[in-house]
């Protein structure tokens, strides 16, 4: 049996096993999965054939990162609306910490300099930073939306409370810093926030 028959009875063999436990569990979601199932199958089916074409052109992975990055810095984005400068934020994270990581692993050279080393280390670099952004800001609208707002009351003109004091929000800054690396978010609902 080739690989390719292996892998594809393998991820029949997982998605029949989801399937399963949604019926055990009386979830009634069957549709649901099959569909993400075949959707996750044609998805890696083309991103395959890119990423293909990607490795035998060495100068086409520079553009594959770069819409590997544009493309976590929008769904980061989108993912935080209610936050304003969310965008700019998550693109300096991003492309911070990935351009960092991979500069620093390549130019060591802790991994040989090549296309498929880069593209699937840039990918896990860009998918950890855009979960943490996303972790990162929802964490901080959070806090924002439950801290009370300074001097007690409703809050401003037509009861919409004022912008919370810079400290306030520093603070709550370092319980996502010491939170969100740590995958806990719950944790962090007893650290105490000032109103402040």
């Amino acid at each position: 049996m080739s690989a390719d028959a292996r892998l594809a009875v393998t991820l029949g063999l997982l998605a029949g096993l989801a399937i399963a436990c949604q019926v055990w569990a009386r979830l009634r979601l069957r549709a649901a999965v099959v569909t993400a199932v075949a959707r996750a199958a044609v998805q890696l089916v083309l991103v395959a054939l890119v990423v293909r074409a990607v490795f035998t052109v060495p100068v086409a992975s520079a553009a594959m990162l770069a819409v590997m990055a544009a493309v976590a810095i929008h769904t980061a984005a989108g993912r935080l609306a209610g936050l304003p400068g969310a965008r700019r934020a998550v693109a300096l994270a991003t492309l911070g910490g990935a351009g960092l990581t991979l500069g620093v692993l390549f130019a060591l050279p802790a991994l040989p300099r090549e296309p498929r080393y880069l593209i699937a280390l840039g990918g896990i670099v860009l998918g950890g930073s855009m979960t943490a952004c996303t972790l990162a800001g929802r964490r901080l609208l959070d806090g924002l939306r439950r801290r009370p707002p300074p001097g007690g009351g409703g809050g401003g003109r037509g009861g919409a409370a004022p912008p919370p004091p810079r400290r306030g929000v520093c603070q709550l800054c370092r319980a996502i810093v010491v939170i969100v690396p740590f995958g806990s978010i719950r944790r962090s609902e007893s650290l105490p926030v000032s109103a402040t």
